[in-house]
């Protein structure tokens, strides 16, 4: 009962703003008005994934509230703040900004010994703990296992992820990276994802389904590739959707 109630009288969001001029807001009357490690009030894109078809209006709210964010600023963001950032950029359609983000993670928040940490490296840009810096080095280099495997999922997330029902393939790779491949990513579905870039193209992509179901799959950049299925390619226009039986795999060249 309390958990129909809840999905019966949540809000999709709470706004702030003059009306046609809204955004997110971090709870009711409270602008997001500080620089802040938690990127809580953006949910809705990352994890929770909860805009399913959002109109015109909405994506206007979101887009609004991610230009808020950043106006903000990243002066107080923490190593997994960084790789927060990068998650919902890649998943807003950002393609270059998401790579910028694991740079500064890289420079800022990972030792010698290649362990994200939880105190800058270094003074002049975060300002997260910054006062730690003059500890000790045995005391300020605490390792957190939320910047590895924050920085581990930013970096699935650019290659591939499934974001309000669409898989979408390579939504966030960097120009600067012109031959990419991974294997074997698991995505909600659930399904299996490859695919590969060669010389700043996408040469390539596969989704098995693991228990059969409906999948739409785009690739962004591309209005259209072909796809193998049962022996026989045909081409389609991009977003596809694809009903797979369980193992049923579908592969796409471009």
């Amino acid at each position: 009962e309390s958990w129909r109630r809840l999905r019966e009288t949540l809000p999709q969001w709470t706004l702030i703003g003059t009306p046609g001029h809204e955004h997110i807001a971090v709870w009711q009357g409270q602008d997001l008005d500080v620089s802040h490690r938690h990127h809580s009030h953006l949910a809705c894109i990352y994890p929770f994934d909860s805009l399913r078809n959002p109109s015109t209006q909405d994506q206007a709210i979101v887009e609004r509230s991610l230009r808020r964010w950043l106006e903000i600023g990243m002066s107080d963001w923490s190593e997994w703040g960084l790789s927060w950032a990068a998650i919902i950029q890649a998943r807003s359609g950002y393609r270059e900004a998401p790579y910028l983000m694991l740079k500064l993670v890289k420079d800022l928040f990972i030792n010698t010994s290649l362990a994200t940490v939880y105190v800058p490296q270094f003074a002049g840009f975060s300002e997260h703990v910054i006062d730690q810096l003059s500890l000790p080095i045995e005391e300020r280099e605490v390792m957190q296992l939320d910047g590895t495997m924050g920085l581990a999922t930013a970096l699935y997330e650019m290659l591939v992820h499934t974001h309000a029902g669409v898989t979408r393939f390579f939504p966030a790779v960097p120009q600067a990276w012109r031959d990419v491949s991974f294997q074997g990513v698991h995505l909600p579905g659930p399904a299996v994802a490859s695919g590969q870039i060669s010389d700043g193209r996408v040469t390539s992509i596969s989704l098995q389904s693991v228990a059969g179901g409906s999948f739409t799959i785009d690739v962004p950049g591309y209005s259209s590739m072909h796809l193998l299925r049962d022996g026989r390619w045909q081409s389609v226009t991009l977003p596809v959707t694809v009903t797979l039986r369980a193992g049923e795999s579908v592969t796409g060249k471009m």
